[in-house]
């Protein structure tokens, strides 16, 4: 069962955009694949009931455009915010599985991997053929395991295990620029990570694994049609 409701509000004259979403889902019987990379049975087996629900906000403006400045200034921000639980247990098979992500989950205890809080800003300029934009994302810390133990040990054989524990919340910089050599034709450079940021992103298949680390990408873009 899923809904989701929301509102929108859209002023060409401000240039200004938000909208507000809320979202509810309900799975009876999530089926938890198996896995065999990760030293698991590789059966799929339910793991039982879970409930999803939360809201999306979003708001986007010009003040460049509003203004009637030389150029452009598009700002956005955009948040999610996501309560995800597990409310039954169907069997304790699945739960039993110590390479599942779902080992050890009671009733009540969060999904893992889900992030309860994730939102992303950024702004740029844009002037003639060139722009420059900076993006920021940040995500929070997720538990690696159902059983929502910090700690990195198996839940099932009581065995230190780095698949389990918890990853790490990170805030990352992004910078685009762009020049639009020919209308066809763009020539664009990324920094991905600028603050070389490290943190977790991942327990598995095998244990503590980092986000991206700093790096640049340059290019052409080629319109043909």
């Amino acid at each position: 069962l899923g809904v989701e409701a929301g509102t929108r509000y859209n002023n060409n004259e401000l240039a200004f955009q938000t909208e507000l979403i809320y979202f509810h889902t309900d799975f009876e019987n999530l089926v938890v694949s198996g896995t065999l990379a990760a030293g698991g049975t590789g059966i799929t087996q339910n793991a039982g009931a879970v409930e999803s629900q939360g809201i999306e906000f979003q708001v986007r403006h010009d003040p460049g455009q509003h203004r009637g400045w030389s150029f452009n200034m598009p700002t956005y921000f955009s948040m999610t915010y996501t309560d995800a639980e597990v409310t039954s247990v169907a069997t304790t098979a699945a739960l039993d599985e110590d390479a599942s992500i779902f080992a050890g989950a009671m009733p009540g205890n969060d999904v893992a991997y889900v992030p309860e809080i994730q939102f992303a800003v950024g702004t740029g300029i844009e002037y003639g053929p060139f722009s420059f934009l900076i993006d920021g994302q940040y995500q929070d810390s997720t538990f690696a395991s159902g059983n929502n133990s910090p700690l990195e040990v198996n839940p099932i054989t009581g065995v230190a295990d780095a698949r389990f524990g918890m990853t790490d919340s990170f805030f990352l910089v992004d910078v685009t620029v762009n020049y639009q050599a020919h209308k066809n034709v763009k020539l664009f450079t990324t920094f991905k990570n600028i603050t070389d940021e490290r943190y977790i992103v991942t327990r598995v298949p095998h244990g503590a694994r980092g986000g991206a680390p700093f790096s640049m990408l340059g290019g052409v873009e080629i319109t043909i049609f």
